[in-house]
């Protein structure tokens, strides 16, 4: 999973984009998560420096316009399929990094504001997201930031369904008639609790920065 890393610098995001007249979008989305786990149910006697921990996001989405195509300020509906690592890191004594590989689906509404030049346009979207946990594991790191080992979570440790809510905004980039390019944010907020501790204690929080391609067919 680690070659991601490097297609999160290069593939984009986009919270949904198109040109002023097209009906349907597709775009490419990748980008880089910033992620800790919410603990709920924390032992007062227990005291954990919790960390974020980093991970590659990656995914396609389509994107249908529902409002009448003379209207300025355009509504949309957006889908989309996207490889999510989410996690967080703990210390105590030493540093632990929890990393859950998510496959996830999302359908959020859309709002595209053209700005005066006419090339730029602002997009405000928000929705639901629920995934799928494809794979986790644990790495073990030293006072120095060397991994020590690694090893996978146990099957009954995490619950393989997550789902949340997801909010954003993205600056759409009209570089040709026919390409796009966007770049944006979306922050996913867990509403299920993602262990099997008891009742669950731990829950998601994610800030996606994203870049994006965009191709408007209609």
């Amino acid at each position: 999973m680690k070659r991601f890393s490097t297609l999160l610098l290069a593939a984009g995001l986009l919270l949904p984009g198109s040109s002023a007249s097209a009906q349907t979008t597709f775009s490419l989305h990748g980008g880089l998560n910033l992620s800790i786990i919410r603990d709920y149910h924390v032992d007062s006697l227990l005291v954990l420096n919790r960390e974020r921990a980093t991970g590659p996001n990656v995914g396609l989405a389509a994107t249908f316009r529902v409002s009448p195509p003379d209207q300025v300020n355009s509504l949309a509906l957006q889908l989309s399929g996207t490889y999510s690592r989410r996690g967080g890191a703990r210390s105590l004594g030493q540093k632990i990094t929890t990393r859950l590989d998510y496959v996830e689906i999302a359908a959020l509404l859309d709002v595209r504001i053209p700005l005066i030049w006419e090339p730029l346009a602002v997009h405000v979207s928000a929705g639901g997201a629920a995934g799928r946990l494809m794979s986790c594991e644990f790495e073990f790191q030293d006072a120095e930031g060397r991994t020590e080992r690694t090893s996978a979570c146990a099957d009954d440790e995490f619950r393989s369904l997550d789902f949340g809510l997801v909010g954003g905004g993205s600056l759409e980039i009209g570089a040709t008639e026919r390409l796009g390019v966007t770049i944006g944010f979306q922050y996913y907020h867990g509403l299920g609790f993602i262990d099997h501790f008891e009742e669950g204690s731990l829950k998601n929080r994610s800030l996606s920065l994203r870049v994006g391609l965009l191709y408007p067919i209609g």
